[in-house]
């Protein structure tokens, strides 16, 4: 039997209805994306882990954005996310093609820590997944507990455009409690690109922290600056 498809979670894509949830307080997961029947949700402009006015995290229990069990093609994008008990965003167990663009992930709406208790955005045995790109922009991933994003297990995971422990200034500090970009087993995972770099700094532990050797690239990033 069919899955859902094609919902749109506060606003479209073409950007002609923007209807923002506030999604926060909840025992578990805040948004849940789940089962290989579940293709192309759209969870754009919301407020996950805080409160409406995007000052105070008023956290889900859980993971505030949760993408796994093979659903496909999820796009997750301009959405305000923190205060969460598990991780920001994560994509995991078998997720497909999963696009993390332009979401604000470990700070309130003043720019102050609202960090997620483990990572910013995590990917964990699932492939093809887009943490940033060219046309949805970077995620800004800060003032988490552990990491800015997490990678382990997954396949052909591109980590782009993104500033990870500073605020979209690429200058103030707010850095995530250990490593900024985490990769363990990672097999094709590439780490920035020409004209496509993160910018990494202010984090704890490691900007970047490369486990297993399985095809990793780390290209135009601009670390600890």
């Amino acid at each position: 039997t069919g899955g859902p498809e094609n919902v749109r979670i506060g606003a479209n894509r073409n950007g002609s209805i923007v209807a923002p949830n506030v999604v926060s307080g909840n025992t578990r997961d805040g948004i849940r994306v789940e089962g290989a029947a579940t293709n192309a949700i759209y969870i754009a402009s919301n407020t996950v882990g805080l409160s409406g006015d995007r000052l105070s995290a008023v956290g889900n229990g859980e993971n505030g954005i949760h993408v796994l069990d093979d659903a496909a093609d999820t796009e997750v994008i301009g959405n305000q996310i923190g205060g969460n008990g598990v991780d920001g965003v994560k994509a995991e167990a078998g997720a497909l093609r999963t696009r993390i663009v332009g979401n604000t992930v470990g700070a309130d709406g003043n720019g102050d820590p609202a960090g997620n208790t483990f990572s910013g955005i995590a990917v964990i045995g699932a492939a093809e997944t887009v943490v940033g790109d060219a046309d949805g922009g970077g995620n800004i991933t800060v003032s988490n507990g552990t990491m800015g994003v997490y990678v382990q297990d997954a396949t052909d995971t591109v980590v782009q455009f993104n500033a990870i422990g500073l605020l979209g200034d690429e200058v103030t500090p707010r850095g995530n409690g250990e490593d900024g970009v985490l990769v363990i087993f990672g097999g094709g995972t590439v780490i920035g690109g020409v004209d496509a770099g993160n910018v990494i700094s202010a984090n704890t532990l490691r900007c970047i922290r490369l486990i297993g050797d399985d095809g990793k690239e780390v290209l135009g990033t601009t670390i600890g600056t």
